[in-house]
């Protein structure tokens, strides 16, 4: 008799399933992605295996001849399937395993007569290399923006931040994290002998088919050195305003300042906030062939076809300001500047607003109103900037309900009482995802973006600030209240 066991096969919600550890262990991942199988239990003598196509009997045999017992299939749609295996299956015991094989590698150097400097393997089979790998390739697998590697007494923290959120991964392996941060340090051409200083690098790294780009920094520690990678896609595709999530009132505004010739306009919010999207959107409306557009950037993120774009390299003296100075000989219609952190790149960027150029740029600030505040602050006179500044994008981002596991959700009565004090009516659409498996039980996946649009000078026009934006947001259940409160503020005896 066949092992598979041949019955009609119901469809399953691989979301929804609670998943078991020490079953998920009985298939290596490598299998489990190659065949799109899920173990979910056993049950009268069988394997409850979830598939992506339960008729692929040679993926069932081989299932069936792995476990050591019939296979009863179930159909699961083939794109829940993969994202819960990319969320069930993490790197975290490969990790731990190439850890400790990192650790017994140093060890044996230490007792023997090798290289005793650890982390300058070139090898690609080095296990501080596979590590560095599968570290990259669970930040790719999980969508994270940064990885932060901590040193502690017993070893280090891996923390991984998805949708603005961290999740940590203690890896006690004390001996081995020195050579995970000078092999870092090599990949990015950083100083090795400097361990007191911060220092920052970029590099480039392949997993799969991905192509990720790389921003290290480094800070001194009392345990080492604490190191931060930012990561980013190849650059590639380029959004347009309308994908970005705006109403079509803010983005005609957009548009009408985007024709003027000069002038500046700034995105603002604070770190993590999408400002670098939002802006490379604006570029794609200008990269025309009728435009010559200049942008400076630390790193360039996105490709624009007819643009010149230039990197800022601190290190041999290359900073935004002498970029800026230079870019202003190239005659450009359109000048890019990343961001506005100096006062001689804020005034060198204002007076190009005011001499013939249309600027675009990012300012770190809380909200649209504290642009003007900010760059005053930093150094601009207040009636340069009166008449350069033209349009303020302020922006947040927002975790986006999960669609898998949202429900309906009513607020408390506070809650309710604080809506009402803002001059918002409490809707009946709130929603709360459960948690699941596709959004790692978070009930959140993916995030949303959050805007308003002000047009300063002697009398300012703008759309309703953040806060009203986000609410309606919550409103319509595409953001939870519970996470609208958690970014903007909680009313007095509630938590987020």
């Amino acid at each position: 008799m066949s092992a598979v066991t041949m019955a009609k096969r119901p469809q399953i919600r691989v979301s929804d399933q609670v998943l078991d550890e020490s079953l998920l262990q009985r298939i290596p991942a490598a299998m489990a992605r190659r065949l799109g199988v899920l173990l979910l239990g056993f049950e009268h003598g069988s394997a409850r295996v979830a598939m992506r196509n339960p008729r692929d009997v040679l993926a069932q045999d081989e299932v069936s001849r792995l476990l050591g017992t019939p296979v009863r299939a179930l159909q699961a749609d083939p794109e829940e399937l993969d994202s819960v295996l990319a969320c069930a299956y993490r790197r975290t015991g490969e990790i731990r395993r190439l850890a400790a094989a990192l650790q017994r590698e140093l060890e044996a150097r230490r007792h023997g007569s090798g290289d005793a400097t650890p982390g300058l393997d070139t090898a690609d089979d080095a296990p501080v290399v596979q590590l560095l790998e599968n570290i990259f390739a669970d930040a790719l697998q999980t969508g994270s923006s940064d990885v932060h590697l901590q040193p502690v007494e017993s070893g280090f923290r891996i923390r991984y931040r998805v949708d603005g959120f961290l999740s940590e991964q203690l890896v006690e392996r004390p001996a081995i994290y020195a050579a995970v941060v000078l092999r870092l340090k090599l990949m990015a051409e950083m100083d090795i002998s400097e361990r007191r200083l911060p220092q920052d690098g970029r590099l480039t790294v392949d997993v799969g088919s991905e192509r990720l780009h790389v921003r290290v920094a480094t800070m001194p520690d009392r345990h080492g050195e604490a190191v931060v990678l930012r990561i980013a896609a190849a650059p590639g595709a380029q959004m347009d305003l309308a994908d970005l999530g705006l109403c079509t009132a803010s983005i005609r505004r957009i548009e009408s300042v985007l024709a003027d010739p000069h002038g500046m306009i700034a995105v603002v919010g604070p770190t993590g906030s999408g400002k670098t999207t939002t802006l490379n959107a604006l570029l794609a409306r200008l990269d025309t062939e009728n435009r010559k557009l200049i942008t400076v950037e630390d790193p360039v993120e996105c490709r624009l076809e007819r643009a010149v774009q230039v990197q800022v390299n601190p290190r041999i003296g290359l900073g935004f300001s002498e970029v800026l100075r230079s870019a202003l000989r190239h005659d450009p219609d359109v000048l890019m500047v990343g961001e506005i952190r100096d006062r001689e790149t804020a005034e060198i960027a204002t007076r190009a607003a005011l001499t013939g150029h249309l600027v675009l740029t990012t300012v770190h600030c809380n909200d649209a109103a504290g642009c003007e505040p900010r760059l005053i602050d930093i150094g601009v006179a207040p009636f340069m900037l009166s008449s350069a500044l033209r349009l303020v994008i302020g922006q947040r981002l927002l975790r986006r309900v999960c669609s898998h596991c949202s429900e309906a959700w009513q607020p408390t009565p506070a809650l309710a009482r604080w809506l009402e004090e803002l001059g918002q009516t409490p809707a009946s659409a709130y929603r709360l995802g459960r948690g699941c498996n596709r959004c790692r039980h978070s009930g959140y996946h993916g995030r949303i973006g959050v805007y308003e649009i002000v047009e300063p000078g002697p009398h300012p026009r703008g759309t309703p600030g953040l806060l009203t934006a986000a609410l309606e947001q919550a409103a319509q259940g595409h953001t939870s209240l519970i996470e609208v409160m958690r970014v903007f503020g909680s009313p007095a005896g509630e938590e987020a």
